[in-house]
């Protein structure tokens, strides 16, 4: 009786659905009916009766165990063998009436129209309404199945459940409902095939095989043994010849994986990375269509159109994710960059006190030509207000009055410290992923303290430099003209602008950090496009007059190679720092910037400005105090956003780096002086990478 009851119950909870389904008419009927039945299937419903059998005669127990709704699903389609007849019935017409070609084809897998495109579609779905679309079965996937956890679900799942399903709704495997599966899944084959061919085949992953025939492309290859696979599982012949067919996917891959090292080495093209995360995502989904196919028992195919069914379910909640799209396709583009990062960071680390004096000597000079600059961007202040520049043709002085500056820093090989963490920061990250052995933490911590001690050698230097350069011209106007640079009331302003209490440098400092980061990336991807394009080499090879010669031409063309990265570290940053503040009076919000030492160059034109008593009012001290405020923060926020990018870059274990902060910060508390000054070398030492 009570195993009768328990019975009952669990075929009473899941017999509405299944009547709703099996007599609807009309299609969108059935797929209102179908989603109903997945909604309630995927809600969990606690631990639940379910009824064991005991012994071989037929005797009962009720066990209390966490019985979910498919099991329900599937008991109550056991009992009741009509029912189930005309609920497989109404499912293979509901499915007749899908574009199945497409859903085996297309789901979870982006357009083929480049990566800029299917992110603007990606972007725009998650903002628009969508229509119903209840022909389009990869929509209905996305209802049935809308966010992760119910794809978990489905994988939790256990395979004798699924092959339990699958047998129900496909007892004969000769049913209608199987028939027209078997035909959209040939189909769907076929187009993939198709997909895989035409990116194969385009100049970009072809690249340079001179010489080959097209017929000789594996990607025509695999579309051909392909369309007699698909012939073969239409006309129910057997198991096909699979021989061939993988001999294909082999070389196709074989031939994307060289794309692929050879961008490491040109530079990376975006499109070119999507092609290649969409070949390999094609060839997956065929090679899983296959196994199915291949399968010599039922039992050995139902788990293979489960992994089907669990992988399409997973891979339709990331078709719609943007975070997803930018991560596979421009990491190979990040770790390009942070790998050139980190070589040029082993010039801003000093490894031995010759190193270290070096920093000092670049950083001084730095300084002085930035007081040079400090002096140029007060007087485009001044020009500008004094005959009304408009907002943006002030801005373009600002930007070329730095990046002109910072330009001449990089030829000259001085240093400005606010330009290290970046490098820096990837030089470091390179370390922890490259290193190995006992010593291993120990010489990362030694990198650490040197990165940390030639910083603020380096910040030192430029600060000091930039602040005697600023007071010195400002002595001199005053000597000849008996009139100092800035006059008591810009100078106070001055004061006010840097205060630490009275204006908002914490934030501005910080966001000077954010902006220095960028430039690093933003000149690491001009470079990678520089070598994308072969710049270089058009430089070389150009038609020019004979006065210039060729011996010329390449020794430009060598310059190119050398400084693009730096080039484009620089005129960005000199424009992002030039344009910010412009930005933000138009859009009305606080967005201004400040750089250490551009105004430890300022704040010493105020002081050398300022009347007698100028200390005894506390300006000087708070303005003093937003100055070191930048130089904490314009360092800090810059070495830490470049060293998360970088660990991401390259992939690193978190559980590493905290191993490695709790070195660094024991190294501090034992011995806080190798922060600060240069020790010697240790058997983890890391290279120095001149």
């Amino acid at each position: 009786m009570v195993a009768q009851a328990s019975e009952s119950s669990a075929h009473s909870e899941a017999l509405p659905f299944i009547t709703a389904l099996a007599n609807a008419t009309e299609h969108t009927e059935r797929v209102d009916a179908w989603l109903l039945i997945c909604a309630w299937v995927r809600t969990s419903s606690g631990p639940q009766s379910k009824l064991v059998d005991m012994d071989l005669t037929g005797g009962w127990k009720v066990a209390n165990l966490q019985y979910d709704r498919l099991s329900l699903l599937i008991d109550s389609l056991s009992l009741d063998p009509e029912q189930t007849a005309r609920f497989r019935e109404a499912l293979a017409q509901m499915i007749a009436a899908t574009d199945l070609a497409s859903f085996f084809s297309r789901t979870g897998m982006p357009s083929d129209r480049g990566f800029t495109a299917e992110a603007l579609d990606r972007i725009l779905a998650r903002v628009l309404p969508h229509p119903r679309a209840d022909t389009d079965l990869t929509r209905m996937l996305r209802r049935m199945f809308p966010d992760e956890a119910g794809a978990v679900r489905l994988q939790q799942s256990t395979p004798e459940r699924f092959a339990q399903l699958l047998t129900l709704l496909n007892p004969q495997e000769d049913t209608e409902l199987w028939q027209a599966v078997r035909r959209g899944f040939a189909d769907g084959f076929r187009l993939l095939a198709v997909r895989a061919q035409t990116h194969g085949l385009s100049p970009a992953i072809r690249g340079s095989r001179v010489g080959e025939s097209v017929v000789e492309s594996p990607f025509f290859r695999l579309a051909a043994t392909s369309l007699t696979l698909a012939e073969a599982w239409d006309s129910g012949s057997g198991p096909a010849e699979l021989g061939a067919w993988r001999v294909a996917v082999a070389d196709c891959q074989t031939q994307i994986a060289g794309v692929h090292g050879r961008l490491q080495v040109e530079g990376v093209a975006i499109d070119i990375v999507f092609s290649i995360e969409l070949i390999r995502s094609i060839l997956a989904r065929m090679e899983l269509m296959v196994a199915i196919q291949a399968a010599t028992t039922r039992e050995e195919r139902s788990d293979r159109i489960r992994r089907l069914v669990v992988r399409m379910v997973a891979h339709a909640q990331v078709e719609r994710s943007v975070r997803h799209l930018v991560r596979t396709n421009l990491g190979l583009l990040h770790h390009k960059i942070v790998e050139r990062s980190s070589e040029t960071g082993g010039h801003y680390i000093a490894n031995d006190r010759a190193e270290y004096r070096h920093i000092w000597f670049a950083a001084a000079g730095g300084g002085v030509l930035t007081a040079g600059t400090a002096v140029m961007k007060t007087l485009i202040h001044h020009f500008g207000h004094a005959v009304h520049l408009p907002l943006f043709v002030e801005g373009i002085g600002y930007s070329l009055n730095y990046a002109v500056s910072f330009v001449m820093l990089q030829h000259a090989g001085l240093m400005l410290a606010t330009k290290q963490p970046a490098m820096t920061a990837a030089a470091l990250a390179r370390s922890i992923r490259d290193t190995e052995g006992e010593a291993r933490v120990v010489g990362i911590v030694d990198q650490v303290a040197r990165i940390c001690h030639s910083q603020v050698a380096a910040a030192t230097a430029n600060v000091a430099l930039v602040a005697a350069g600023a007071w010195a011209f400002d002595a001199y106007l005053y000597m000849t003209t008996g009139h100092h640079w800035l006059s008591a009331d810009e100078a106070a302003k001055v004061y006010s602008s840097m205060s630490v209490v009275d204006s908002l440098t914490p934030l501005y400092a910080a966001l000077t950090g954010v902006i220095l980061w960028l430039s690093s990336l933003a000149g690491g991807t001009f470079d990678n496009w520089s070598a994308r394009h072969r710049v270089a080499d058009g430089i070389a090879d150009l038609d020019a007059p004979s006065w210039v010669g060729k011996p010329r031409l390449r020794r430009w063309a060598a310059a190119w190679r050398t400084h693009a990265a730096g080039w484009g570290t620089n005129i960005s940053l000199g424009f992002m720092l030039g344009f910010t503040p412009v930005l933000g009076t138009i859009l009305g919000v606080p967005l201004d910037v400040r750089h250490v030492t551009l105004n430890s160059g300022i704040l010493s034109l105020a002081v050398s400005g300022m009347e007698d008593g100028w200390m005894q009012s506390g300006l000087f001290l708070y303005a003093l105090a937003g100055v070191a405020t930048m130089f904490v923060l314009n360092l800090s926020v810059s070495f830490g956003l470049s060293l998360f990018t970088a660990l991401r870059a390259f992939e690193m274990e978190w559980t590493e780096v905290a191993t490695i902060i709790r070195a660094v910060a024991q190294r501090m508390l034992t011995k806080p002086h190798h922060f600060l000054m240069p020790f010697g070398p240790t058997a983890g030492a890391s290279p120095a990478h001149h």
